[in-house]
């Protein structure tokens, strides 16, 4: 499956060490808070469930590692922002300055800024909206009057608007990276389909040079030319073409053998019908058995062709020897 170039999470490698670490370092630290805050909360045990509550938040905004945060997931964790702020603030003291007892308001924010990167932006403003409705009812509820809502939350406005600009950012900065990526591999792939068709060439080059080379500056050299050459030539072209009808069975000892049976008036004819690369092991056996054949035939003829592609064989060689035929499947 390809992967989505605006993936935030994979890009931020959520699955990492590193990430682990940032993860326990955050309920580290705000569980310390919490508990030297502990002498300035009315009760203990609401502030052991939210730290439980937090840390189970962590998990879920970070799990699966990559990919949108799932809606189960997105969920609890609203469900998590909505019940730690709950028992939290009204677990605050009546009247004067909390101080580091509101560590939830920023422990909650974080949730909902990796909410965000993990592209669920709206649901975390959502939680966030839910997290100051609730601060609202509280100011009202302790006589501490609405205004005294944002004395706790605008600075934690403050850092999830900066979390949704940076979602934005990376999720852009990532498309563009994936496109560089993707362009990049296009890129070596030519590179490479260029490298490859330039050791053709110089592979063809040099078996022409090898197998047709002298015959080819006799020619030049002009006539007369011996029936002898002629014959010789002729069977210089049936090897180019071999090396073209059949490269895969193109190696210089079935050339010499197939040239010497050819000398000896052997018609043979090579096929290469496969649609994919031949294996290693394959191609030796076929050629060790044609090599074989061709040893033990004086005339006749010989015609070895690789087969296609699911074929239940992988090649056939028949040998026609005056009246008798075999047919050899491999």
């Amino acid at each position: 499956m390809k992967a989505d170039p605006t993936d935030v999470a994979a890009m931020l490698r959520f699955s990492s060490p590193l990430a682990r670490a940032i993860v326990v370092l955050f309920i580290g630290g705000n569980a310390t808070l919490a508990i030297a805050t502990l002498g300035l909360v009315q009760s203990v045990w609401p502030v052991l469930v939210a730290i439980i509550l937090l840390a189970i938040g962590a998990a879920l905004v970070t799990i699966p590692p990559s990919g949108v945060l799932p809606a189960r997931n997105t969920i609890g964790i609203l469900a998590i922002i909505v019940v730690i702020t709950v028992l939290i603030n009204w677990n605050l003291p009546a009247a004067g300055k909390p101080a580091y007892a509101t560590w939830h308001f920023g422990a909650n924010t974080t949730l909902l800024f990796f909410m965000a990167l993990r592209g669920r932006v709206g649901i975390a403003w959502l939680g966030f909206t839910a997290m100051a409705a609730i601060t609202l009812l509280w100011t009202i509820d302790g006589g501490r009057g609405p205004m005294a809502m944002l004395q706790f939350l605008p600075n934690q406005a403050g850092n999830l608007l900066l979390g949704t600009i940076v979602a934005f950012a990376l999720r852009r900065t990532s498309v563009r990276i994936a496109a560089l990526h993707e362009a990049q591999v296009e890129r070596a792939a030519l590179e490479a389909r260029e490298a490859a068709a330039a050791r053709e060439r110089t592979a063809q080059a040099s078996y022409l040079n090898a197998v047709a080379r002298p015959s080819l500056e006799r020619i030049a050299e002009g006539a007369p030319f011996t029936d002898t050459e002629r014959a010789a030539w002729l069977r210089v072209e049936a090897t180019v073409r071999d090396g073209l009808r059949a490269f895969v069975l193109r190696s210089p000892a079935l050339t010499q053998a197939v040239t010497r049976a050819r000398e000896r008036g052997v018609d043979v004819t090579l096929l290469d019908d496969s649609n994919s690369e031949v294996s290693a092991d394959a191609e030796q056996v076929v050629v060790a058995t044609i090599i074989s054949e061709l040893s033990g035939l004086d005339d006749g003829h010989l015609t070895a062709r690789i087969l296609p592609d699911g074929r239940s064989h992988a090649a056939t060689i028949v040998i026609t020897d005056g009246e008798l035929s075999r047919r050899i499947e491999l």
